[in-house]
């Protein structure tokens, strides 16, 4: 096993100077037991907050304790927490003679010796290196298990890894849904039926990949120099597996075990099947879970379950379907030879079994009254009482856990054979679920112990079986549901029942019983830190929140009372839909769009607010006045789509058309977590509201009726102590404050970064809200009880922080044209800047004659592909537009005209363009052609320019009123000589103010050369 063993495992730990720091290692030294020091060298002169951080942590460790570590995103947490651990391993191997886990299974080293390939598979998957050193007589080396949320997060920390400098033996631990190359286990979607598969085809041999690494792991194959002490992430697995055509799911399980440091996600941790199937063994280990800020709700995911019964009748039709074709089979056994027929690990009174407690459970679900509309709650043990009735006890339950598990194991390789027609669905649920339900028999934790605790910590809600509202609907709602349609009324409704755990100690216990060392949560969002050991039932002796590593001039925290008009901001449920509010927020975020530079983030508690806000600002003109300082980007619902929103987001940022771009997102969404939006990406983050958990939602209610219940029972039993365990209120607020600090921490990412922070939602300003916030933000909170006073002050920060703290990044070169963002809609043209000597159209006869078709949405890429093709000289820049120094008004041009085809269409920044960028800026826009072409074209344009003004003006006007503009507008049109002032007049009768600026924007093409100074003079009144 020479091969598999590389670099990693052995002696002392080498280090690497990392190539990007200066020669001198720095070394940061930790009191340790026993007089001595734990010297870890850090590959950057560390920040006295970085000190901090990394001598906590060591002396945790080394204590054999637990510890809560909150340091703000920027502040090198993930460096701290590799180096810090990795030398304190280190350190316990120098001073305690543990051994190295470097010994090879299948050779003789004082430990088994297993020699049939089932053997050797089994021993591996128990932790054979700790097995071997035990053996020996020495302790092991504590192995560290580095945890993140998702694969992209962990590659992250490898890639972190890498960079440090320290040589050690690590890997990635991966499921087969990331690692299987195999085609039929791949197409599959359930994981359990891969898993199914994958022993089927490990077992018989007809897993090519698996055979090569077995090759490889027996000594019979070698990698033809491939360096196996890299440590390789997921991508790197599957490149490293497809390149040596073996299994890169059972090397990287294989390697787990002797690694010094092994990289998972979450759930491998916390959910007990997930580490039983990938043989984790956490004895005298090391946990980190980073970014843990959500470890409480992912304990309690871990100890839940739904199930419907429709899952269960699946099921039970499985189970019919099998007992037909093992009596089919019985029938033509006399027909087949003995030996062509394999014997089956169980038998039709087995199967017979399952359907009868399958049946039962069944009748019991659909038993309940769930027809309220909000279902019946029941004890958490009610499903172990149907579970007795139907013949499943505490007695029973290994047995029948067997044979649900070997009738998977044969529908899964009937069903991949073409043998069995119906998909192992039901069962495969239910396997998952008995599983779950009863613990093994010999676990410290077992059945009794969960038993008694799911009368107390375990609720069940059923309810009748309910979809999604269709999501395209316009108010659609992601909370709102529908019954499904039954067919025939005589039939009961379907129901779901939810098996929910509100104890996160429920998991966390078990994974510390396993003989856990040190269980270590990091974050840069933590607090309140005494809620994690009041949840979690740990206790964490050792915590730190860190500030953050930018200074107090380089962020600005605001909490918005009110909006420019006064109304007060708040997002209830009562308030959301109100006009004043929507009208208000709208300016609230158009006027700091005005102030902050480059990437502005907006997050809204939810989708359907976000989607409420944009309909209302769609409906007037707000949404075209936001997008007129910074183009608009959604965040999307679909995942898949969100790559190329923020490729396009990044690329408009960086525009020199306008002051930068608006990403309006959620809270708890995909882009509030994870996402990096360092320097000019995100100056400023806008909260509009306190993302609440909805209270309607029955998990959200019973848990907080459980945490009260809970404290109730601690304060009856010790009066005279101070009450630990959190209260229902106190959680509630909690979970959405926790949400809007993640949001926050997508801004000021490093040392050298700057930000605004502003809370647009009054009930920021309460003391026990403010106190809920990051550790780093509480002390900045200015409370703005008007809005007036918040643009200087941003205008103020801004121009400070720019000086103090110049990007310095070189920005890429303007891009005239980029091909547009998917969120903008078929059809629109994007805005096209025309100078006034416009009389020159394009001289491609393509491009004109796009121009002059209906389909605007293909324009964009005519144009592109005719500018491409063109000299640097002859491509468009954009013109100077004029700034208007009255707050709420919508920019105009002046020198230029500019077209407008419809309401969506993104104006031109309204911002000097830069200096290295002013001569670019007075280009004009070269077009050439004949002049026929050229008038049919510009009459063209005119006639869609009159269409939205007109539409604009009907819809803001009664039906008398608007008949009165047809008539004057056509007067004044024509004739060129016509006097201007019945159209001033009607224009501050009736179009005044500047909601309807953009109207007045684009009604400028319709007026008089010569009435044109008149003309930008009335706006800049009527803009007031």
């Amino acid at each position: 096993m020479q091969n598999l063993n590389g670099a990693g495992g052995g002696g002392r730990r080498e280090w690497r100077q990392p190539a990007t720091a200066s020669s001198e290692c720095h070394v940061i030294s930790v009191p340790a037991a026993g007089e001595r020091e734990v010297s870890v060298p850090f590959p950057y002169p560390p920040y006295p907050i970085q000190e901090q951080f990394v001598s906590r942590l060591v002396t945790c460790l080394d204590a054999a304790s637990n510890a809560l570590l909150e340091s703000p995103t920027g502040t090198g947490k993930t460096a701290c927490v590799l180096c810090a651990s990795l030398s304190w391993q280190t350190h316990y191997v120098t001073n305690t003679g543990a051994a190295i886990q470097s010994v090879t299974p299948g050779h003789s080293a004082g430990g088994p010796n297993p020699k049939s390939r089932e053997a050797m598979m089994n021993f591996a998957a128990s932790g054979w290196a700790n097995q071997i050193e035990a053996a020996r007589g020495k302790a092991a080396k504590p192995r560290i298990f580095y945890s993140s949320r998702t694969h992209s997060q962990l590659s992250q920390a490898i890639s972190e890894l890498k960079r440090t400098g320290y040589a050690t033996s690590g890997v990635v631990a991966g499921s087969r849904d990331q690692l299987c190359l195999d085609p039929d286990v791949a197409r599959e979607t359930n994981s359990t039926t891969k898993t199914h598969i994958c022993r089927h085809k490990v077992k018989n041999r007809t897993c090519a990949y698996y055979n090569n690494y077995e090759s490889l792991r027996d000594g019979k194959r070698n990698l033809g120099g491939h360096d196996v002490s890299n440590i390789m992430d997921i991508e790197d697995l599957n490149k490293f597996g497809v390149d040596h055509k073996l299994c890169p799911y059972y090397y990287s399980r294989e390697m787990s075990g002797r690694a010094d440091i092994v990289f998972l996600p979450y759930n491998y941790l916390i959910d007990k099947q997930a580490r039983k199937a990938h043989g984790i063994d956490l004895n005298n280990s090391v946990i980190i879970f980073d970014e843990g800020h959500n470890i409480e709700q992912l304990c309690e995911d871990c100890a839940s379950f739904t199930l419907s019964s429709t899952d269960v009748a699946a099921g039970f039709r499985e189970c019919q379907k099998l007992l037909e074709s093992m009596k089919d089979k019985e029938k033509d056994k006399s027909l087949v030879p003995e030996e062509e027929t394999a014997p089956l690990e169980f038998t039709c009174l087995d199967v017979a079994h399952l359907a009868s407690v399958l049946n039962k459970l069944e009748q019991k679900l659909l038993d309940v009254n769930a027809d309220s509309g909000r279902g019946t709650t029941l004890s958490g043990s009610v499903i172990y009482s149907w579970l007795d009735e139907a013949g499943v006890t505490s007695q029973t339950a290994p047995a029948v856990l067997h044979v649900t598990d070997k009738i998977c194991s044969y529908l899964t390789e009937q069903n991949q054979a073409n043998q069995f027609l119906v998909r192992p669905h039901g069962v495969l649920k239910m396997n998952e679920i008995f599983k779950m339900l009863y613990p093994d028999p010999e676990e410290e934790f077992n059945i009794h112990m969960a038993r008694n605790l799911a009368k107390v910590d375990f609720k069940m809600h059923v309810s009748l079986q309910e979809e999604r509202m269709n999501q395209s609907g316009k108010n659609a709602d992601p909370w709102a549901v529908v019954p499904k349609k039954t067919t025939n009324v005589n039939n009961p409704k379907p129901r779901v029942l939810n098996y929910w755990c509100f104890n996160a100690g429920y998991a966390m216990k078990q994974i510390v019983a396993q003989g856990v060392r040190s269980v270590v949560i990091t974050s840069g969002t933590l607090t309140p830190l005494e809620s994690f050991s009041a949840e979690l039932k740990l206790n964490f002796p050792y915590t730190l929140q860190n500030p953050h590593i930018a200074s107090r001039s380089q962020f600005l925290v605001g909490v918005v009372k009110t909006g420019p008009s006064g109304t007060f901001l708040s997002s209830t449920y009562e308030n959301r839909t109100d006009r004043n509010y929507l009208n208000d927020l709208g300016m609230t975020v158009y006027n700091i769009s005005k102030v902050v530079p480059h990437g502005l983030l907006v997050f809204f508690p939810s989708y359907v607010v976000m989607q409420l806000c944009v309909d209302h600002w769609r409906s007037t003109d707000m949404w075209a006045r936001i997008n007129a300082r910074k183009t608009v980007f959604l965040e999307p619902r679909n995942k898949s789509e969100l790559p190329d929103v923020m490729m396009n987001y990044t690329q408009e940022v960086r525009s020199k058309e306008k002051s930068g771009a608006a990403l309006f997102a959620v809270c708890r969404g995909k882009v509030s977590e994870g996402l990096d939006f360092s320097d000019i990406n995100g100056r400023a983050v806008i909260i509009t509201g306190i993302p609440y958990p909805p209270k309607v939602d029955p998990r959200v209610s019973l848990k907080i009726e459980y945490l009260d219940r809970t404290g109730e029972m601690a304060a009856k039993r010790e009066p005279n102590v101070k009450p630990t365990a959190l209260c229902g209120r106190f959680w509630y607020q909690q979970q959405a404050v926790r949400a809007v600090n993640q949001a926050i921490g997508r801004v000021l990412r490093h040392r050298h970064d700057y930000g605004a922070i502003l809370l647009c939602e009054q009930r920021f300003a309460q003391p026990d809200v403010i106190h809920q916030l990051s550790s780093w933000v509480q002390p900045a909170v200015k409370v703005y009880q008007k809005f007036d006073t918040l643009p200087r002050d941003l205008t103020l920060f801004f121009k400070n922080a720019a000086l103090q703290f110049p990007y310095a990044e070189n920005e890429p070169k303007q891009q005239i044209y980029t091909s547009p963002s998917k969120s903008q809609k078929p059809g629109m043209l994007p805005s096209i800047l025309i100078s006034k000597a416009r009389h020159n159209l394009p001289k491609s006869n393509e491009v004109v004659n796009h121009l002059l078709d209906n389909d605007w949405s293909s324009t964009w890429d005519v144009a592109s592909r005719y500018l491409a093709s063109q000299p640097p000289s002859q491509k468009p820049s954009a013109v100077s537009v004029s700034t208007s120094s009255q707050a709420g008004t919508a920019p105009r041009t002046t020198s230029s005209k500019r077209l407008f085809l419809d309401e969506n269409t993104p104006q031109s920044s309204h911002e000097k363009p830069a200096a290295d960028n002013v001569g670019a800026a007075k280009k004009k826009i070269k077009l050439v052609a004949n002049k026929q072409q050229r008038l049919e074209a510009e009459q063209k344009m005119q006639r869609e320019i009159g269409k939205v003004v007109a539409q604009h003006v009907k819809e803001s006007l009664d039906n008398e009123t608007y008949l009165q503009f047809k008539r004057i507008i056509g007067k004044y049109r024509s004739d060129k000589s016509s006097d201007f002032k019945p159209v001033g007049e009607f224009l501050t009768s009736n179009l005044s103010g500047p909601e309807h600026s953009r109207f007045r924007c684009q009604f400028e093409s319709f007026v008089h050369e010569n009435h044109r100074p008149l003309y930008t003079k009335l706006c800049s009144q009527l803009d007031k």
